[in-house]
C-alpha cells in the first residue's frame, strides 16, 4: 500500500493467499481464484512429490543397511551411498523450500518426473 511516497507493508504472518489481491496479484496478472487454484495445484504436487522421494529415500536407506548386514563393504557401497546422499540432500531441499514450491515449482517436481528418486533408482 502506498501513501504519496511512502510504501507500507504488512508484516503479519499468514498464507499470502488470505490477502491475495496485496500479496499475490500486483505481480501475478490471473484472476484471483485462478491464482488460488493454480497455488493450491502446486502446493498439493509438491506434497505429493515429497512424500514419494521421502518414502524412497527411506527404503534406500533400509536397503543399504540390508546390503551392510550381508556382508557388503564400503567399495561395493559407495555408488548406492553416493545417490543416496544426492537424494537425501534433494528431498531435505523439497521438504525446507519455503514458498511450497510455488515460485519455482520446476525446481522441486521437474517434468522429468520424481527427479529426487532418480539417482536412487539407478
Amino acid at each position: 500500500m502506498r501513501d504519496g511516497v511512502k510504501k507500507f507493508t504488512s508484516h503479519w504472518m499468514t498464507s499470502p493467499l488470505q490477502t491475495a489481491e496485496t500479496s499475490c496479484m500486483k505481480c501475478h496478472n490471473a484472476s484471483k481464484e485462478d491464482l488460488i487454484k493454480r497455488v493450491k495445484t502446486i502446493h498439493d504436487n509438491t506434497f505429493k512429490f515429497q512424500r514419494i522421494a521421502g518414502s524412497t529415500v527411506s527404503k534406500a536407506h533400509l536397503t543399504t543397511q540390508k546390503a551392510m548386514q550381508a556382508g557388503a563393504n564400503d567399495a561395493h557401497l559407495a555408488t548406492a551411498r553416493l545417490r543416496l546422499r544426492e537424494t537425501q540432500w534433494y528431498w531435505d531441499y523439497a521438504a525446507a523450500e519455503n514458498g511450497v514450491g510455488f515460485h519455482n515449482p520446476d525446481q522441486i517436481a521437474p517434468p522429468s518426473a520424481f527427479p529426487s528418486t532418480s539417482p536412487i533408482r539407478r
